[in-house]
C-alpha cells in the first residue's frame, strides 16, 4: 500500500479534491510517493520521488488519468532492475504498489528534494528524453536531504534505495 502525495497541479489533473486526507503509511520498502508535474516548454513529464530514499522514476505526464499507477509501477521495475535488486524483490514492491491511496503533499524536505530535482532533469533532457535513462542520471545526484538520516551517510538515491533493499555499494552504469 502507497499513497500518491501529489502536487496541486498533478491533483488537478487527476480531477482530485483539495480537501484530501493526510498520507497513510507505506507498506512498500521505498515508501510513499511524491508525485509531481514538470513543464520543459511543450514537454510535460511526471517526476515521482520516493520518500525513504529520493529515488525518481519518469515518465510522460500524457493520458495522466488512465497511466499514473501503471507508469510509476514499470518505471520504478526498470530502475530498481538496473540498480541491481533482484526480481522477487521487485515483483514484491510493485504488489505492494497496487493499492494506493491519493493525498497531498505534506513532508518539506521531500518538497523541496522535488524541486531540486526538476532543475536537473530538465538539464538533463538536454542530453536524452530516455525515462530510464533520465531517472538513473537522476539517482546519483547528491540530494542534503539524505545525508546523515539514520544509519545512512551516502546523499545518493541510488545508494540508499540498494541499502534498503538490502544491497551494498553502488552499481555504476553509462547511462
Amino acid at each position: 500500500m502507497i499513497t500518491l502525495c501529489c502536487s496541486l497541479k498533478v491533483r488537478r489533473r487527476l480531477g482530485l479534491t483539495d480537501k484530501l486526507p493526510p498520507p497513510k503509511s507505506a507498506t512498500t520498502v521505498l515508501g510513499n510517493w511524491y508525485v509531481s508535474l514538470q513543464h520543459f516548454g511543450k514537454l510535460q513529464m511526471i517526476l515521482a520521488t520516493s520518500e525513504a530514499s529520493l529515488l525518481s522514476v519518469v515518465f510522460p505526464a500524457r493520458d495522466l488519468r488512465l497511466t499514473l499507477e501503471r507508469n510509476l509501477q514499470a518505471g520504478l521495475g526498470g530502475v530498481l532492475l538496473a540498480l541491481g535488486v533482484n526480481d522477487e524483490l521487485i515483483t514484491r514492491e510493485q504488489q505492494e504498489m497496487e493499492e494506493v491511496a491519493y493525498a497531498t503533499t505534506t513532508n518539506r524536505s521531500v518538497i523541496g528534494s522535488v524541486n531540486q530535482l526538476g532543475v536537473f532533469l530538465g538539464l538533463e533532457l538536454e542530453r536524452t528524453a530516455d525515462p530510464l535513462s533520465l531517472a538513473l542520471r537522476l539517482s546519483h545526484i547528491p540530494m542534503l536531504a539524505l545525508k546523515g538520516k539514520g544509519a545512512n551517510t551516502h546523499p545518493f538515491p541510488d545508494i540508499v534505495t540498494r541499502e534498503l533493499f538490502g544491497l551494498r555499494g553502488r552499481i555504476y552504469l553509462n547511462s
